[in-house]
């Protein structure tokens, strides 16, 4: 049996994102614990407390993640799955990839909200379009009837940024296609002795092969000769469990990329001023734990009373026979809390204003005498990325349908809602649009169709019954709410 010890070895280019950038959009989406955990990353000691680690960590279990990143990222990824996919017909079995994307239960539109997640995330989302491998009792391949019969189709697997290991792509006819993948996964074998093993498998897709590795990391026992063994296995590397024709007949690999791979992540900046909040926010936490503490000063006191000790407390009485005799609290200014309050809120109002960013509508190509294109306009950052996610998702029906020898129909079509940066980036038109309709110079069925798209009524609302309802009579303009999120 073959082993390797390179073939779960990550890439240069998942190297240069492991530098900094992807430890720290882990750390600030797994939240308080994992932030502690990567001690002097992003929390840095001053002199003190490189002298003293128990002072430096007393100051890191007292500071707590504020998760503008985690909640930014959750909520630009729910934007275009407010309403599920549009999806065209399609015979089976390729119909069943709307309802169960994965073979496990999850919709297509579960299925794509994952995929731009990552997109959002890490600036990239990869899947692959896989197909049920079936083989009758001598070890052939089955007919497509035969297939079909079994409920054997073709089906999305989503790979996670963390899991992949390397990524080669060429382009080709101006789109950037996989040539070579690998990606792990963590299993878990249980023993006879009821211990358990943890199995790092290594997949590899070639341009003709799918080929698994496995090595054993981890496990429970406590047998010596059994951790001498895994000890021995781990060193030696991967070990080659299987190797087959991956039988995909379109060109290429059946995968599919959201995105630029290892590009700079689109909300690297937002992570950045997290990490700022994370630092101010450690430090006002300790100053306001000793702040809040005042101190008892003394002076006029004999030895013998100071060793004696000062009851405190509601009726307490201190006495002392000196004529210097004084004893008060110290309490600190509250000069440096204060600024540092001020710190902290100046950054969470600039974390919301990155955090709404990518679902502001901005202007869209010039014509060559100047003019925007009508139908590009106005297209946020959000809107693109759902765009993007749109022909990722058509290329993947594309392979889906390669795998089964068939083509899609000319109708066919995805699409993904995307007037969700009308709600954030136009709110202001409502104003503009109620005084056109109080002039008359729109109807009021054009001024509540136009409210709905930006968020105003509800998709319940039938804005053409419900001016005949309302007659010509238009509501007095009322002052526009700000953007849900923005900064007070």
């Amino acid at each position: 049996m073959s082993t390797s010890n390179n073939v779960g070895t990550f890439s240069i280019q998942r190297q240069g994102v492991e530098r900094i950038w992807w430890p720290m959009l882990r750390a600030l989406r797994d939240g308080t614990d994992a932030m502690r955990a990567e001690g002097a990353l992003f929390t840095p000691p001053d002199w003190r407390e490189l002298r003293d680690r128990k002072v430096y960590l007393e100051r890191l279990s007292r500071t707590f993640l504020f998760n503008a990143y985690d909640k930014a990222v959750q909520t630009l990824a729910s934007k275009p799955f407010q309403k599920a996919m549009q999806v065209g017909e399609l015979p089976a079995p390729l119909d069943a990839i709307e309802y169960d994307a994965d073979r496990s239960g999850l919709s297509l539109t579960m299925f794509s909200s994952q995929l731009y997640e990552d997109r959002v995330d890490r600036g990239f989302a990869v899947f692959i379009v896989d197909h049920v491998r079936t083989l009758d009792d001598q070890g052939a391949p089955v007919s497509l009837a035969q297939e079909l019969q079994m409920g054997a189709r073709p089906y999305f697997a989503r790979i996670a940024p963390d899991n992949l290991i390397a990524c080669d792509t060429q382009v080709v006819d101006g789109r950037e296609v996989v040539t070579h993948l690998r990606y792990k996964e963590i299993a878990y074998r249980s023993q006879p002795d009821y211990s358990q093993v943890t199995v790092e498998r290594v997949w590899v897709w070639t341009m003709d092969t799918v080929e698994l590795w496995e090595k054993e990391v981890a496990t429970t026992s406590q047998d010596p000769v059994e951790q001498v063994r895994l000890q021995n296995t781990s060193r030696s590397g991967h070990a080659l469990i299987s190797s087959q024709p991956h039988g995909f007949p379109g060109p290429g690999l059946p995968i599919v990329l959201v995105g630029k791979l290892w590009q700079r992540p689109p909300l690297l900046n937002l992570a950045w001023l997290n990490v700022q909040h994370w630092q101010s926010s450690s430090q006002q936490a300790w100053a306001l734990h000793y702040a809040r503490a005042a101190i008892l000063r003394g002076k006029g006191m004999t030895r013998d009373e100071v060793e004696k000790g000062i009851s405190l407390g509601a009726g307490a009485v201190a006495l002392s026979s000196s004529p210097d005799f004084d004893l008060a609290y110290v309490e600190v200014s509250g000069a440096a809390l204060t600024a540092g309050k001020e710190d902290l809120a100046q950054i969470e109002a600039r974390m919301v204003q990155l955090g709404m960013a990518p679902l502001t509508e901005s202007s869209g190509p010039q014509t060559a005498t100047g003019e925007l294109r009508v139908d590009m306009q106005t297209q946020s950052d959000a809107q693109r990325w759902a765009e993007e996610l749109e022909w990722a998702i058509y290329r993947a029906y594309e392979m889906a349908a390669a795998w089964r020898r068939m083509e899609l129909p000319d109708e066919f079509n995805v699409s993904i809602f995307r007037d969700f940066a009308l709600v954030a980036g136009r709110t202001g038109d409502i104003a503009a649009l109620q005084a056109d309709a109080t002039a008359g110079r729109i109807t009021a069925e054009t001024y509540l169709a136009e409210a709905k798209r930006r968020g105003l009524y509800g998709d319940d609302l039938d804005p053409a019954s419900e001016a005949e309802l309302a007659g010509s009579g238009m509501p007095e303009p009322v002052a526009t709410p700000d953007p849900v999120g923005a900064p007070s």
